[in-house]
């Protein structure tokens, strides 16, 4: 039996997210006392000489990166709960307003011996067109706990 890898080019690493994100924090790196001298005037042939990298530039760097992390996997989070309360609207039959969640609250709580960040996304939805109710939608972490929809009329 053959087994087969399926390997992507790698022209594709250059154009996808991680490399975004590789180059943000290249670029990160140089602001933190790092000198980049380019031999033969391109990227892949550059040298780092690190002139006097102190343990406060390396805590001011991972607490940047933390921020960043935490502020993107809210972003991604915020927009699963988008995607979850338009899909519960539409099999009830109901139209979402305005296509957005707003988060209404975030706390740390401890679940499963684990410390977790308990999230809430109001959003506002319609069934006749002509009035407004709100709904809101609970997630523990990554997992969604629950969505509320106010009484409305059918």
């Amino acid at each position: 039996m053959f087994c087969s890898f399926r390997v992507k080019p790698v022209a594709t690493f250059f154009f996808s997210p991680a490399w975004e994100v590789a180059t943000f924090f290249f670029s990160l790196l140089c602001l933190f006392n790092f000198y980049i001298r380019y031999d033969r005037g391109s990227l892949f042939f550059c040298t780092v000489d690190v002139m006097n990298l102190q343990l406060i530039d390396i805590v001011v760097f991972l607490a940047l990166a933390s921020v960043l992390y935490a502020w993107w996997c809210n972003i991604t989070i915020r927009e699963q709960a988008l995607k979850r309360a338009k899909k519960h609207c539409e099999s009830l039959n109901l139209q979402l307003l305005d296509g957005s969640v707003a988060g209404s609250g975030w706390r740390p709580v401890w679940h499963s011996g684990m410390i977790k960040v308990k999230r809430r996304y109001t959003f506002e939805f319609s069934s006749s067109g002509t009035s407004r109710y709100s709904g809101e939608i609970t997630y523990l972490g990554n997992q969604q706990l629950s969505i509320w929809l106010s009484p409305h009329d059918f």
